[in-house]
């Protein structure tokens, strides 16, 4: 038993330093680099900016892989637990459905690269005149990445939950 002890030790150690370095990292990004790209040269900052998006995609990335390993591995231990019950199951699923909904936006979001390397996005398959206007308004309403953060912050709020629930079931309450 003392082995799948620390297995789940480690299982969960790595998946809450993968959230962290996530959820983390976007924080930084919009507490720090956004309001430091502002007050920096304008092409400066731009171009810092994108760079530091490039090479933290990279990070995204890793988190999200091993935030889906081992998000599996913690959510079937948790399933086959006589403690689980239907509370937890709910606010479970919302906690995944939230984090999957992080991973398709990070998955469909343009990946950042320095300008030089840009290439220009092509409009296929879709009305040139709707799709910029469509795109403006959804970008003016909530960008992707504050979105991202929005919904990151709210998973880790529902993984409070959850470990709350636990705490509570164990203590027979």
């Amino acid at each position: 038993m003392f082995g799948q002890e620390v297995f789940l030790l480690v299982m969960r150690w790595a998946h809450a330093l993968a959230a962290l370095l996530w959820i983390g990292g976007a924080l930084f990004y919009a507490l720090v680099i956004r309001p430091a790209q502002r007050h920096a040269n304008v092409n400066d900052g731009a171009s810092l900016g994108q760079s530091i998006a490039f090479e933290f995609r990279s990070w995204v990335l890793l988190s999200i892989g091993i935030l889906v390993v081992t998000g599996a591995v913690l959510t079937l231990n948790r399933l086959t637990s006589p403690l689980t019950d239907l509370p937890y199951l709910l606010i479970l699923g919302t906690k995944i459905s939230l984090a999957l909904i992080m991973f398709v936006l990070v998955r469909t979001q343009r990946r950042s690269q320095p300008v030089s390397t840009r290439l220009p996005r092509e409009n296929i398959g879709r009305p040139k005149k709707l799709r910029p206007a469509m795109s403006a308004k959804i970008k003016s309403l909530v960008p992707r990445s504050n979105m991202i953060l929005g919904l990151g912050l709210t998973v880790f709020l529902l993984a409070d939950i959850l470990r709350d629930l636990v705490e509570k079931s164990l203590r027979g309450g």
